[in-house]
């Protein structure tokens, strides 16, 4: 499976059939896949630390649906963040911090998504109506997906010339830190054209791992 298919198949697909069923925590994988959708667009390798925010935030600029989400990221004028109130809040509690309240289409129509609704307890919050939340990362999914088809990304050329001076670098014991980002460049595109190991549909397992 190559990170687009896993993009369709389970970022898409599979996140879709939980919106259908299972609103709430629809909110949960929908921000966790938000954040692999970014690291996509970095130069590091996936399991990098420390990357999370810049990754969030980088996908809701660059991939979302134009402007829509600015006053949600990390330059907006407001003291609400998308990444720590909801990816941060349902990663560690389940739960969304107090900036959000969450909701569904048959509650609320989809205009009112982003926009701020008195809660129960008196407070203003922002709503986020559950299949207009997935619809944009839908929309943010196939873009990232056009953009590694067609190699916007990453052009092939500069892709040579990296492999270049990466072989050129290799005898060295240190490295600048334009030759270490130029390394990161060339791992990066492998990972997005090759196929992904971490889910084997056919592993069959005959004894236990010790």
């Amino acid at each position: 499976m190559t990170i687009t298919e896993f993009i369709r198949n389970v970022l898409i697909t599979e996140i879709g059939d939980i919106v259908d069923r299972h609103k709430y925590l629809s909110f949960g994988v929908v921000s966790q896949g938000i954040e692999l959708l970014g690291a996509c667009l970095d130069e590091n390798e996936f399991d990098k630390q420390g990357q999370s925010a810049n990754r969030f935030n980088m996908a809701l600029h660059e991939l979302f649906p134009e402007h829509k989400y600015d006053d949600f990221g990390p330059e907006s004028a407001s003291d609400v963040s998308l990444y720590r109130d909801l990816r941060c809040g349902f990663l560690h509690n389940v739960l969304p911090k107090k900036a959000f309240s969450l909701t569904e289409i048959k509650n609320a129509p989809s205009r009112l998504h982003l926009t701020k609704v008195d809660a129960e307890d008196g407070s203003q919050r922002y709503l986020l109506v559950a299949e207009e939340f997935y619809g944009d990362f839908v929309s943010a999914c196939e873009t990232l997906i056009h953009m590694i088809e067609t190699k916007e990304i990453m052009e092939k050329l500069e892709i040579k010339k990296i492999i270049v001076r990466i072989r050129h670098l290799s005898g060295k014991r240190r490295h600048s830190k334009d030759e270490r980002e130029l390394q990161g460049k060339g791992k990066k595109y492998a990972i997005l054209n090759q196929d992904i190991d971490f889910l084997n549909t056919n592993l069959k397992v005959t004894e236990p791992i010790k």
